[in-house]
């Protein structure tokens, strides 16, 4: 956890952040790796951090079925709005999912439930 004035802010993992996404669904391991379409066992292994090497199809199917960006559920970072100054476009890893308020509200939410 590092801290920042008087805030605590809590550190997550990339596999806290795929797990904290699929729990948004309401949806158990089994039945997210359903709707991806991919192995139950390719949902543990993200969450659990067992795998680092995150396929592409997986992470944007990952982002599209849970409405989190792609940016949030590698590194953490909640993506700028196209209408912020200084948006340089979107990574190639991106779709565009970048409603900047509901990631907000998304990442206030997932810290409270940490």
């Amino acid at each position: 956890m590092s801290t920042q004035g008087s805030w605590s802010i809590p550190e997550f993992t990339a596999g806290d952040r795929f797990r904290k996404a699929r729990e948004l669904t309401g949806q158990t391991q089994r039945e997210f790796a359903s709707t991806l379409g991919v192995d139950k066992n390719t949902i543990g292994a993200y969450e659990t951090g067992a795998t680092t090497r995150h396929r592409k199809i997986v992470v944007n199917a990952w982002a599209l079925a849970t409405g989190v960006p792609t940016e949030w559920l590698l590194y953490g970072v909640v993506p700028q709005s196209p209408d912020d100054p200084g948006h340089e476009g979107s990574g190639p890893l991106v779709l565009n999912v970048t409603r900047t308020a509901e990631v907000v509200e998304l990442s206030t939410r997932l810290a409270s439930a940490a």
